[in-house]
C-alpha cells in the first residue's frame, strides 16, 4: 500500500506528502507493550536474525529469532526506566532495524508533601514536611522552588524526569516534553511511542560496537581549571623545550611544576579554585634556573566566550496583553523594583568631612596594625619584611621565624595557616579542608578533585621547599599583597597555640587588581573558577517589627533551595514566609535524585487568602 500524509496549515491550506514506499525486502523490529511485559519480534523477509537491547550504551540482553523463537517477551520490571534501544542484526552482524521504546517503572516511588496548615495569610510562616516513600535508598538531595501562580505560571512542560529520561537521549528539539510524563494525559504513552518512532537516536554506533570497534572520547573529562599556552625564549622567541612552569597560588598554599613539551607547549591543570583566584606563573629552564617569563596564554581556555541564547521554546513575539500572568507580572514589576532592594530613590544628602573607610573583613577589625597596599606604595615599601620590622615588639629570628615579645607568631595567607609541612598531590585538598580558618568573610574551602588519565600531574610540595616563615613570605610576590594585618596574642586565641604571640594575616589582591609584571619574573592569570556559595534571599517575618513594615512584599519566587539533603529516613523540612500577594496559590515543585539514581519529582499547591 502507498501512504500519504495530509497536513493542514493554520491559514487553512492543505499540503500532501508522499511517504516512502513499502519495501518488500526489509526486516523491521516490532515492539508491542502488553501490560507488565513488552513483546519484541521481527517482521519482514529475514527471519533468522538476532536482537541486542541496551540502555544508554549499557548492555541489557540479546536473543536470536528463528523458526523456533519468533517473539521475545520482557518484563518491564527487569528493564531500567527510560529510553531503551533495540537493534536487529542479521547472522553476519549487519544492522537491519532499530527501535526505541520507553519503560516506566517509577510507579512505586512517591514523594509526599504535607503542610502545617491548609490556608495561610500574608507574612505567615509555612512549614512543609517532605517524605520519600518506596525508595530502596532514600538518601539524596533535591531542589525546592515555591512561586506565586498569580504572577508566574507553572511550567508543566519541563522538569527533571523529561530532561534526564527523554530529551537527553534524543537528538533535536522536543516540544513540551513534560506532556509525556503527565499521567493526566490519557494518550501520553501512545504519543511518546510515536515520538520515539519518528525522532531517531544515534548516539551510539551499535553495529560498530558489536564488532569490537569502540569510539574513544574526543575530549578529556574536565575536573577543574586548566591553563595552557606556549613558553618561548626571551630574545630569539623560540619555544623553550622542556622548560618548567611553576604555578603558585599563595592564597591556598598551592604550588605545582608542569613540564613543557618539545614545542614549548605546557598544560597546567588538576586544581580547582574559586572564582577570582589569581595564579602566578613562573618559568625555569632544565637546570632549574629562573628564566624570562615569555608566556603566550590561550585566553580562550582561561575565559571561554559563552554567548547567552534563549531556549527554542521562547517566543520573541509574546503579547503581554494576551497573557494575564505576564500582565500581572509587568504591572507589579515597578513596585518590586522600587521596594525589593533593586532600586531605592533617596533625597539628596550633603555630607561634609573625611570619609572613614570601613574595615574590609574580620581580620582588619581585630588587628592592632594594618597596612594597606596603597599606603605601602605611597611610602615606598618594597617587601613584607620591611613592614614587619616596623611593628613594635615583633622580631624575626636568625632562622627566619616570627616572635612577638618572645612568643611564637603564626603566619596566615588569606586565612590559610602557613608552615613548613610537605603537601603532596594526593593530600593537598585534604590539607586545605583541615587548615582553613573559618570565620566571617573568609573564602570557601577548595573542592576535592582527582586527576584523571591524560591530565598533567603536578609536582606539588610548595611547603616542603620552605625552611621558615620568612622563606614563605619571600616566596609571595609583594605585588599581589593587598593588606598586612597584625593581631596581638590576646586577640588571636582563636588561631590556637601556634598564635600565642599573635598572628600575621596577609591578604592577597583580588583577581581584577593584579597586573602581570614580566620585569618581576612572573605572569598573573585569573581563570574562571567555581562560583562561591550564595544563599537565595527569603525574608523572615518572625518579629512584630518585621510583620508591621509598610514595604510591600510582592515576590514572584517565595523560596528556592537548590540542595535540600535527605536523611536515611527519607524525611526533610522546608520553611519560608508568605508574601503580601493575597488570594493566590503557591506552586511548590520538588525535583532531585537519590544517591542510587532514582528521580525525585512532585508538584503541590498551597492556598493563600
Amino acid at each position: 500500500m502507498k501512504y500519504t500524509a495530509v497536513c493542514h496549515t493554520p491559514d487553512g491550506n492543505e499540503k500532501r506528502f508522499s511517504l516512502p514506499e513499502v519495501s518488500t525486502t526489509a526486516t523491521v523490529l516490532k515492539v508491542t507493550p502488553n501490560g507488565n511485559s513488552i513483546g519484541i519480534s521481527a517482521a519482514g523477509v529475514n527471519r533468522d536474525c538476532q536482537v541486542v537491547i541496551h540502555e544508554r550504551g549499557n548492555y541489557l540482553l540479546s536473543a536470536t529469532f528463528d523458526s523456533d523463537r519468533k517473539e521475545l517477551f520482557l518484563r518491564k520490571s527487569d528493564l531500567p526506566t527510560g529510553v531503551v534501544n533495540a537493534v536487529l542484526f542479521d547472522s553476519e552482524w549487519n544492522p537491519l532495524s532499530e527501535r526505541l521504546f520507553f519503560v516506566d517503572n517509577d510507579d512505586s516511588y512517591k514523594t509526599s508533601l504535607t503542610s502545617d496548615k491548609q490556608l495561610y495569610t500574608n507574612r505567615e510562616r509555612v512549614s512543609l514536611s517532605v517524605v520519600l516513600e518506596g525508595y530502596d535508598l532514600p538518601q539524596g538531595n533535591y531542589s525546592v522552588s515555591v512561586t506565586d501562580a498569580k504572577i508566574v505560571p507553572s511550567d508543566s512542560l519541563s522538569g527533571i524526569s523529561p530532561s534526564l529520561l527523554l530529551t537527553s537521549e534524543l537528538r533535536g528539539y522536543v516540544e513540551a516534553p513534560g506532556y509525556y510524563f503527565d499521567r493526566a494525559n490519557s494518550n501520553r504513552l501512545e504519543a511518546l511511542d510515536a515520538l520515539l518512532l519518528t525522532q531517531g537516536w544515534r548516539r551510539y554506533d551499535v553495529p560498530a560496537i558489536v564488532r569490537g570497534n569502540y569510539a574513544q572520547p574526543s575530549y578529556e573529562v574536565e575536573i577543574g581549571q586548566e591553563v595552557t599556552g606556549v613558553i618561548r625564549s626571551k630574545w630569539r622567541n623560540a619555544p623553550e623545550a622542556g622548560a618548567m612552569v611553576n604555578v603558585l597560588v599563595p592564597k591556598y598554599r598551592y604550588g605545582g611544576l608542569f613540564e613543557a613539551d618539545s614545542a614549548g607547549v605546557f598544560r597546567c591543570n588538576g586544581f580547582d579554585f574559586p572564582e577570582n583566584t589569581t595564579l602566578l606563573l613562573q618559568a625555569f629552564n632544565r637546570k632549574g634556573e629562573r628564566i624570562y617569563p615569555n608566556f603566550e596564554i590561550n585566553t580562550a581556555d582561561v575565559r571561554p566566550n559563552a554567548p547567552f541564547r534563549l531556549p527554542e521554546s521562547f517566543s520573541s513575539g509574546m503579547d503581554a496583553e494576551a497573557q494575564p500572568h505576564w500582565k500581572d507580572f509587568v504591572d507589579q514589576q515597578q513596585i518590586r523594583y522600587q521596594y525589593n532592594g533593586m532600586a531605592v530613590t533617596l533625597d539628596e544628602v550633603i555630607i561634609k568631612g573625611l570619609k572613614v573607610r570601613p574595615p574590609e573583613d574580620y581580620y582588619e577589625v581585630i588587628a592592632s596594625r594594618s597596612f594597606d597596599y596603597k599606603e605601602m606604595e605611597k611610602e615606598g615599601v618594597t617587601s613584607v619584611e620591611e613592614v614587619l620590622r616596623n611593628i613594635a615588639g615583633l622580631q624575626i629570628s636568625h632562622d627566619g621565624y616570627l616572635r612577638y615579645r618572645g612568643f611564637p607568631t603564626a603566619l596566615f595567607v588569606d586565612g590559610v595557616l602557613q608552615n613548613a609541612e610537605a603537601v603532596s598531590n594526593k593530600d593537598f585538598y585534604t590539607y586545605m579542608n583541615q587548615k582553613k580558618v573559618e570565620q566571617p568573610g573568609s573564602a570557601p574551602k577548595v573542592n576535592t578533585a582527582t586527576l584523571s588519565s591524560g591530565h598533567s600531574s603536578a609536582a606539588l610540595g610548595l611547603g616542603s621547599s620552605y625552611d621558615s616563615q620568612l622563606d614563605i613570605i619571600e616566596r609571595i610576590s609583594f605585588d599581589i599583597i593587598r593588606r598586612i594585618d597584625f593581631i596581638r596574642g590576646s586577640d588571636a586565641v582563636m588561631f590556637g597555640p601556634q598564635a600565642t604571640g599573635g598572628a600575621i594575616m596577609i591578604t592577597t589582591k583580588r583577581g581584577n587588581e593584579v597586573e602581570s609584571s614580566d620585569s618581576r619574573g612572573y605572569q598573573a592569570v585569573t581563570p574562571l573558577g567555581y562560583q562561591q556559595k550564595a544563599e537565595f534571599y527569603s525574608p523572615k517575618y518572625d518579629t512584630e517589627a518585621a510583620r508591621s513594615t509598610t514595604i510591600p512584599d510582592l515576590r514572584p519566587t517565595l523560596y528556592w533551595n537548590p540542595c535540600v539533603p535527605v536523611g536515611e529516613d527519607g524525611k526533610s523540612e522546608v520553611t519560608f514566609y508568605t508574601s503580601d500577594s493575597g488570594d493566590t496559590v503557591y506552586d511548590v515543585r520538588i525535583e532531585g535524585v537519590t544517591n542510587c539514581g532514582n528521580i525525585i519529582s512532585t508538584v503541590a499547591t498551597l492556598r493563600v487568602r
